[in-house]
């Protein structure tokens, strides 16, 4: 008796669900009335407000009232943004035999990414994300694929089992216990490696992320403009020592600006690594200058993939080296790491900063090209 095959339903709360011509297409609007109408209401007071205060500021060059006039409209902003996205904004994802397509759509399209099938492991629902509503994770060898934020947990759930479904059919997804075996990194990769007789070279370059840019913008905007309001009224009435006081508040306005420099010159920050059979270099650059620091390697053992938690748990991780020799590498994005690993068990340098794809990888590299690194090769 053969079992008929469960039809794939077209409809997952907000979630519309197109199977069809060998592929899936997946769309989510995100219609939320209550938020809707919340900011439908506060939109126009703040926009009011905002716009008096800059609108005073013009005529008067008063910085008191453009320091309190620039929250209410960086507010107005977000919120005229954000009933934009809940009218006409819309996630579109497309899975079929050749990888997964993914689109942002409000108006324009502002986000795309293309992941081929061979790159895909599976969709779950993060809920793990401090500060962040859940949404649908399509995890694959290099960064996640996400889409559906403030879906109800029972849609992301079942939106989950109904992806995984379909990339088994498809013939796709790679288990965890797969190591070494990889030709090339992910497609979005930015890392570079060149290879010669006997030496290793690594290299990567940062990236924009409109998301951050946007974030940081706008609390830039928010805590600068607070504080400076209050200092300007303070030093208009002659308050020493409550302008003292403040200060502390002056260094919080300050690090969101640090953090939108940082993320806007991201592309000028790159770090390299050179690997030899007996020493490690390694430069943290910007604008391509940066300064060596160089230690001896003693013979490896083997070289291992190995994964870590959230990288903002701290923001930078220490390498120890056999004779003590220690210095910092900060963490990026990633999750994994290459682990080189010395004949006594001892982890002697690690790699951070990678999505699995690439981890695994530069794994095969060295062990496939650089076999006379290893301890294993003199005997």
């Amino acid at each position: 008796m053969v079992r008929a095959m469960v039809p794939y339903p077209t409809q997952i709360g907000p979630v519309q669900i197109d199977v069809r011509n060998n592929g899936m297409e997946i769309c989510f609007r995100r219609r939320n009335w209550w938020h809707f109408l919340l900011f439908l209401v506060m939109f126009p007071i703040f926009a009011a407000i905002g716009s008096m205060a800059v609108a005073s500021f013009v005529q008067t060059h008063n910085w008191l009232a453009m320091g309190i006039g620039l929250p209410f409209a960086t507010m107005a902003f977000v919120m005229g943004m954000s009933l934009v996205w809940l009218l006409v904004g819309e996630e579109r994802l497309l899975l079929n035999q050749l990888g997964c397509g993914y689109e942002l759509r409000v108006i324009l399209c502002w986000k795309r990414r293309l992941v081929p099938l061979t790159e895909l492991k599976r969709a779950t629902a993060d809920y793990s994300r401090s500060g962040r509503e859940p949404e649908l994770e399509i995890k694959t060898l290099g960064r996640s694929i996400r889409m559906g934020r403030g879906a109800d947990s029972r849609t992301l759930d079942a939106l989950a089992q109904t992806v995984n479904r379909f990339l088994r059919e498809l013939g796709a997804g790679h288990p965890a216990s797969e190591v070494g075996d990889h030709t090339a990194p992910p497609g979005e990769s930015t890392l570079q490696v060149k290879q010669a007789a006997d030496v290793l070279q690594i290299r990567r370059r940062g990236r924009w992320s409109t998301t951050r840019l946007f974030e940081f913008t706008v609390l830039t905007l928010l805590t600068g403009s607070i504080v400076g309001a209050a200092a300007t009224l303070l030093v208009q009435k002659g308050k020493a020592l409550e302008l003292i006081l403040l200060t502390p508040f002056f260094v919080m306005a300050v690090l969101p600006a640090f953090a939108w420099f940082r993320a806007v010159l991201e592309p000028a920050f790159s770090v390299e690594w050179q690997f030899r059979r007996d020493e490690l270099r390694y430069c943290r650059r910007f604008f391509g200058l940066g300064i060596w620091r160089t230690v001896l390697l003693p013979p490896l053992d083997s070289v291992q993939v190995r994964r870590f938690g959230s990288p903002w748990r701290t923001l930078l991780k220490k390498i120890r080296f056999d004779g003590g020799s220690s210095f910092f590498v900060p963490i990026d994005d990633g999750g994994h790491a290459v682990a080189l690993m010395g004949t006594r068990r001892q982890q002697i340098a690690r790699i951070d900063g990678l999505t699995e794809g690439e981890a695994r990888w530069l794994c095969a590299v060295v062990r496939q090209d650089y076999t006379n690194w290893f301890a294993s090769s003199e005997k």
